[in-house]
């Protein structure tokens, strides 16, 4: 039972294994923690026009999308030019359209927040948002084959940059957009069924056993509590993470089907080399073990979300997971933060809370969107409406005419750590766990002097052990030390789920 189990059919990855992060903060506060830290070093504040990112296999737009929602708290606001690389054209076309739902203004702020979770984390989606999923992969598809394509207010052709991608990956990205057509049907249900039976092959009769080890020998033994078990048990029976009250989830959620490659193997050669032909098939290739609450769901600024009661949380993941994007919504198009206020039934019972006397539902973003309640009651109230949510628009379309985001797939080496461009360009780089192995591919020549390094660990990765975790842990310290990283301290907005360097010894010229 305690042995870990790896999962041979988890090809691509979806959701992150660790919370965001505003890499906006990290540069400016690494460099004055590095400032502090080294005697004589002066820094200064950087005062270049761009902020430079690579992120390599972030499995999600989590990072790219708290770093714009927070982007008015630094000062002065800075372009942000990121390099987003992928293995899979499937997991950047969700990058491009999560990100496009949380800047559709033609949807309420609920809205956004509800469609978004569904779309990031259940395999199953309504029919709703199968419709409305469908038209976003038509509108971004004609978004990557024609920069002049004239879609609304021109947002996502200054947003999305794919000249690093070649004409082959833009057709399969492109592709990829227009199979989330109703059209394109697909049994979830039975792909499900499949991958489960697969996982757990002849254990798969003690399945609620084996997730309850996962999840209390495992999960929670790193604290994440938080999780609760019925819903983590519950996504592992069914593949459904998000509930949206009583909705009924009919249709399969494209965006998390993709093509896996391999070979059969038909027979042995007279050298003994196995032989076979190259084979491909479209499925549902995600994780499945992990679950996408840690993304959103496990670190917040709200402490009042995890709070307990006789030792036990009186909040879930999915509440946690709905207040950051709730917050991450209210920032981006209001540029004031977003603060928690526990409900009338909390406060009578575990007292008022941290942030009773500040802003904190959803609803407010709706209420400045629709008018308020200080407005002028001789004015139309349809027109004052219409105006607030021309100037919420207008805030994150501002917000996001700052970012360019360079979308790149296909061999990490060749497109993007051999290219002479990129020698010295970047400010900050985001490693994703799965591929810090690449630690050792010079990534430290493509950071300007004192750059930053962040290394997403491994203590939600269900697929080894508490002791292989600990040990990934070390095995990161001792390849970023071998290649030119020193470990930095800690930072007040940086969830500890990251390892944080900088190049050591290297200091900025000017």
């Amino acid at each position: 039972m305690g042995t870990q189990r790896k999962d041979e059919n988890h090809v691509h990855n979806f959701w992150g294994l660790s919370a965001p992060l505003d890499f906006k903060y990290l540069s400016s506060a690494s460099r004055t923690l590095q400032a502090a830290m080294e005697d004589g070093l002066n820094l200064g504040a950087d005062q270049s026009d761009k902020l430079a990112v690579l992120q390599v296999a972030p499995s999600d737009p989590r990072h790219t999308l708290l770093t714009m929602a927070r982007a008015w708290r630094r000062q002065p606001e800075r372009e942000v030019q990121m390099t987003v690389w992928e293995s899979s054209c499937e997991s950047l076309a969700r990058h491009m359209v999560l990100i496009s739902i949380i800047l559709d203004t033609d949807l309420t702020p609920r809205e956004r927040m509800e469609v978004f979770l569904e779309v990031y984390g259940n395999i199953k989606i309504r029919d709703k948002t199968a419709e409305y999923l469908e038209e976003r992969g038509k509108m971004l598809g004609s978004v990557v084959l024609d920069s002049s394509f004239n879609e609304k207010d021109g947002v996502f052709n200054r947003l999305f940059d794919f000249s690093q991608l070649k004409y082959k990956e833009k057709d399969e990205l492109v592709e990829v957009l227009r199979s989330y057509s109703r059209k394109q049907d697909f049994n979830m249900d039975a792909a499900w069924d499949w991958r489960c039976r697969k996982f757990y092959g002849e254990r798969y009769d003690h399945l609620k056993n084996l997730v309850d080890w996962d999840y209390h020998m495992r999960l929670a033994e790193t604290g994440a509590t938080i999780v609760h078990f019925v819903q983590f048990r519950e996504y592992r029976k069914t593949g459904i993470a998000f509930e949206i009250r009583d909705s009924r989830f009919t249709e399969p959620n494209r965006t998390l089907l993709s093509t896996a490659y391999g070979r059969t193997f038909e027979f042995t050669d007279r050298l003994g080399e196995k032989r076979g032909r190259s084979v491909s098939t479209r499925g549902l290739y995600t994780d499945m073990q992990c679950s996408p609450y840690l993304a959103f769901g496990v670190e917040s600024d709200a402490k009042d979300l995890f709070r307990k009661a006789n030792k036990e949380h009186i909040k879930t993941a999915v509440d946690v997971t709905e207040f950051n994007m709730e917050s991450l919504i209210h920032e981006m198009y209001m540029n004031e933060k977003h603060k928690y206020i526990p409900s009338e039934s909390e406060r009578a019972r575990y007292g008022t809370g941290e942030g009773e006397e500040q802003n904190a539902s959803l609803s407010s973003v709706a209420e400045e969107e629709e008018g308020g309640d200080d407005k002028d009651p001789s004015e139309d109230p349809d027109e004052v409406a219409k105006k607030l949510k021309e100037e919420a628009a207008a805030r994150a379309q501002s917000t996001a005419g700052r970012f360019r985001i360079t979308l790149a797939t296909g061999d990490l080496a060749k497109n993007v750590f051999n290219k002479n461009a990129n020698k010295g360009a970047f400010d900050v780089i985001g490693l994703g766990c799965w591929m810090v192995h690449r630690l050792q591919d010079g990534l430290d020549k493509l950071a300007k002097p004192n750059g930053v390094l962040a290394v997403e660990d491994a203590r939600y990765m269900l697929s080894i052990t508490k002791e292989q975790a600990a040990l990934f842990d070390t095995r990161v310290d001792e390849l970023a030390k071998e290649n030119g990283w020193s470990r930095l301290g800690d930072l007040d907005e940086i969830p500890p789920v990251h390892h944080i360097f900088t190049l050591a010894g290297k200091k900025d010229s000017q």
